[in-house]
């Protein structure tokens, strides 16, 4: 649904645009995965569960960036004694 279409719906109806285009949206996630979902089972990691699908490259764009969680700060110096 376009913009355009969500603003004329909204004025109608006497609702807001937000509405309309949350609407398309749910429905669009529906039919994604009822299609994809055995696709994904397969090949995304469940990290509940431990299991894996089939072992895939990542490119640029699924790569997840590293975050401050991934690598925790090392202290190694013993704390300073205040004066």
């Amino acid at each position: 649904m376009s913009t355009d279409t969500a603003l004329r719906l909204a004025r109608y109806f006497g609702t807001s645009p937000e509405f309309w285009v949350n609407l398309q949206a749910l429905y669009d996630l529906d039919v994604a995965e009822r299609k994809l979902r055995r696709t994904i089972d397969g090949e995304v990691k469940d990290p509940r569960r431990g299991s894996a699908g089939p072992a895939r490259l990542r490119t640029a764009e699924t790569q997840r960036r590293p975050t401050h969680r991934d690598n925790p700060p090392v202290h190694d110096d013993p704390p300073r004694q205040r004066r």
